[in-house]
């Protein structure tokens, strides 16, 4: 289980070297979609899933890492667990 899971939806941590994914709403679900993959990919069943860090701060302090845009609107990052576990 991957805990403390999080990626910004908007540049942070990424102004000064490459990003593994834009830092965007839509690269900020693809990180969660891909380490999620990667999790459940664990041999034998043994990745059982991550915690995201902190999806409800509103705090703009330490990054844009939550699931909400200023206006307090839920961002594409949440259908990645809806893909999950919604049948």
């Amino acid at each position: 289980m991957l805990v403390e899971v999080a990626y910004c939806s908007s540049p942070t941590e990424y102004k000064n070297k490459p990003a593994p994914f834009p830092e965007t709403p839509e690269g900020q679900r693809d990180f969660l979609d891909e380490v999620n993959n990667i999790v459940l990919q664990t041999p034998n069943n043994l990745g059982t899933g991550i915690f995201w860090w902190e999806p409800a701060t509103t705090s703009r302090d330490i990054g844009t890492r939550d699931f909400f845009d200023e206006e307090g609107n839920v961002l594409p990052v949440i259908n990645v667990f809806n893909k999950y576990t919604r049948h």
